[in-house]
């Protein structure tokens, strides 16, 4: 990009765009992780502090509601701009992880102590919500409420979790176009040293065992974001594997495909991440001889 004006006036675009067609927003978010890459966290804070003015100017015109454009805004872009400048400052994916595992962390448990029960919020919510479909007959009403009342326990896990991915993907595409316009290759040997630390590993397993013998809301949404952040470490590994044994870009679109539509793939990957970062897997992989 070769001005700040270029950076704000793509990430207000490719925001409002993503408004109708919602997969676009990661651009608007990769355009601020690309400047905070570059250039730094403060020039990173000068195009997304603009962008979410300019976001909550429009959607108070439109919608008369300040508040969401600004929360949209702040939620989308500065942890992005956190992520962006600790990797900039040290160049570690694992740091990465851990901050970003910090943060939703943070963002879950400031959640239980604003709202006291998410579940009760959530389902209250959820069931607003039914009230508001187009449903034929009283038997899918009730199905559907049913469903809500199973689903809201997990809601602030899997909200928080899907956020971590949001911005990880982001700072991915924007680490990739930095590597494509000034170090093409970079993004590839860093996406396959991308791995956690030892200590954040075993602290996942005592959560998973404690919640053994915990019933804990608060516990399983903890266990819910720390899989989301090991599964990147599992997708490393596994996008090293790939190349090392030369097995082609179709073993790939397999395990996405597998990511995407079945949720027992994600735990495995996540589950993956885990073992690596104790045993380092990499050590292993490269004691065994490529194919042909």
């Amino acid at each position: 990009m070769s001005s700040r004006l270029h950076a704000i006036m793509f990430t207000l675009s490719m925001t409002l765009i993503s408004f109708v067609l919602a997969p676009l927003g990661i651009f608007a978010n990769a355009a601020v992780a690309l400047v905070t890459l570059r250039l730094g966290a403060k020039q990173g804070l000068w195009v997304a502090l603009p962008v979410t003015a300019g976001l909550t100017l429009i959607v108070m015109v439109l919608k008369g509601n300040a508040l969401v454009g600004l929360t949209s805004g702040l939620v989308s872009w500065l942890p992005l701009v956190v992520l962006g400048a600790v990797l900039e400052r040290t160049v570690s994916w694992t740091q990465v992880l851990q901050y970003l595992l910090a943060i939703l962390a943070v963002l879950i448990i400031g959640f239980y102590v604003a709202v006291g029960n998410p579940a009760a919020v959530w389902e209250q919510w959820l069931i607003s919500l039914v009230n508001y479909l187009p449903l034929e007959n009283t038997e899918q009403t009730l199905q559907l409420t049913e469903t809500m009342k199973i689903s809201a326990p997990y809601m602030t896990g899997v909200l928080a979790a899907l956020l971590g991915v949001h911005w990880m993907v982001s700072l991915m595409l924007g680490r990739y176009w930095q590597a494509q316009l000034y170090n093409p290759g970079g993004f590839q040997t860093e996406l396959h040293r991308m791995r956690m630390s030892k200590p954040l590993a075993l602290l996942m397993i005592a959560l998973v065992g404690l919640r053994l013998f915990v019933d804990s809301a608060l516990l399983t949404d903890l266990i819910i974001v720390g899989l989301a952040v090991f599964l990147f470490a599992g997708l490393s590994l596994v996008h090293y594997s790939v190349h090392h044994f030369k097995l082609g870009i179709g073993w790939l679109v397999a395990v996405y495909l597998l990511l995407i539509f079945t949720t027992p793939v994600i735990v495995m990957l996540a589950t993956l991440g885990i073992i690596d970062s104790q045993a380092d897997l990499r050590r292993f992989i490269n004691t065994r001889k490529p194919t042909i």
